[in-house]
C-alpha cells in the first residue's frame, strides 16, 4: 500500500538586511561624497549670511531672480556630480526608484499639510514658553523667532505677479524642493556607504537623517537661527518622508507644495490692498482690519 510521505515542518525564512543595489565601493569614496556634499550646504549658508549685510540673499526682479536661482542650479549640480562620481550611489539608493503617479502627487500634497501641522505645533511650542517666562507676548518678543525671510528675498516683490508665480513654481518646486531634496538623498546615500554594518537597524537611518537635517538647518543661517531651527525640523520630516516611504518624488513633492504654499501666504500679507479685502471679505471690521494688517507688517519688517 502506498504511504504518503511525512509532512515537513515549514523552514523559517528570516529577513533579508538591507544590501546596497550598486557595488560596494571603498568607504573613503563614501566620506569625500558626505564632504563635498556637507561642504555645499555650509558654504551656501554662510554664502547667504554674509550676503543679507547689504541686501536680500534673492534679486527682487524676475529676469534676475531667474538668472541667479539657474546659477545655484548649476553650481550645485556641479557639486553633485562630482560627489556621485565618488560615492557612485544608484538611483534606487537615493530612493528614486519610485515612479512619479497620481498617488505620488496625491501624497505629496498630504506630506506638505502635516509637514505644516508639524511646524505649527512646534511655534505654539515657543509661544507658550514665551508666555510662561516672560508672562506675555508681543510683537517685539515674536521678531527674535520669527525666520527673517526679508533676509531671503524682498517681500515687496512678491506684488509683482510674475515674480510671485515664479515663487511658488520653479523656486519652490525646483530650487528648492528637487535641488534639496536630492542633497538630502545623497547625505543619507553617502552616509550609509560608510557605515554598511551597521545600516540594517533603522536607529542608524533616522540618525542618517538627523544629521542631514543640522545641516539642512544651517544652510539657511540667511533667514536667521528661528530660520535654522523651523528648518532643522522640516529636514527631520522630509528625511522620514524618505525612511518611511523610500521615495525622494514624494519627499520633493512635499517640499515644493510647502514651499509654494508659504509664498503664497506671503504674496496675499505683502499685498496689503488684497490682504483688507480678503478680510473685509470675511466680516472683519475696518479697525480690525488695520490692526492686523499692522501687526503683519511689523513682523515682516516692513
Amino acid at each position: 500500500m502506498y504511504e504518503a510521505p511525512p509532512i515537513q515542518p515549514p523552514i523559517a525564512v528570516e529577513p533579508k538586511p538591507f544590501t546596497p543595489t550598486a557595488p560596494p565601493v571603498a568607504k573613503w569614496r563614501s566620506a569625500v561624497m558626505f564632504i563635498l556634499l556637507a561642504s555645499y550646504v555650509l558654504w551656501a549658508g554662510l554664502k547667504g549670511q554674509s550676503a543679507t549685510d547689504t541686501a536680500p540673499a534673492l534679486p527682487g526682479t524676475s529676469g534676475p531672480l531667474l538668472l541667479y536661482s539657474a546659477l545655484n542650479l548649476l553650481v550645485f549640480a556641479g557639486v553633485f556630480v562630482i560627489a556621485w562620481l565618488f560615492g557612485r550611489t544608484s538611483r534606487a539608493d537615493l530612493y528614486g526608484a519610485q515612479k512619479i503617479q497620481v498617488l505620488t502627487v496625491v501624497l505629496g500634497f498630504v506630506w506638505s499639510i502635516l509637514l505644516r501641522m508639524m511646524l505649527v505645533v512646534l511655534m505654539l511650542g515657543v509661544v507658550a514658553i514665551l508666555v510662561l517666562s516672560k508672562g506675555k507676548v508681543d510683537s517685539n518678543a515674536l521678531q527674535e523667532f520669527r525666520p527673517k525671510v526679508e533676509h531671503l528675498f524682498s517681500p515687496g516683490a512678491l506684488k509683482s505677479p510674475l515674480y510671485s508665480i515664479l515663487c511658488m513654481t520653479w523656486v519652490s518646486f525646483i530650487v528648492a524642493g528637487l535641488r534639496e531634496e536630492l542633497w538630502r538623498a545623497g547625505v543619507i546615500a553617502s552616509l550609509r556607504a560608510m557605515f554598511p554594518a551597521e545600516w540594517p537597524g533603522r536607529r542608524w537611518e533616522w540618525t542618517a537623517v538627523l544629521i542631514a537635517s543640522g545641516l539642512f538647518g544651517l544652510g539657511h543661517l540667511t533667514q536667521g537661527w528661528a530660520a535654522v531651527g523651523l528648518t532643522t525640523t522640516l529636514g527631520l520630516g522630509l528625511g522620514g518622508i524618505m525612511v518611511l516611504r523610500r521615495s525622494l518624488p514624494e519627499a520633493i513633492l512635499a517640499h515644493g507644495f510647502f514651499d509654494s504654499f508659504t509664498f503664497a501666504c506671503l504674496t496675499v500679507i505683502t499685498n496689503r490692498a488684497l490682504l483688507e479685502r480678503l478680510l473685509h471679505g470675511l466680516g472683519m471690521g475696518p479697525d480690525e482690519i488695520k490692526q492686523l494688517t499692522d501687526q503683519l507688517g511689523k513682523l515682516l519688517g516692513n
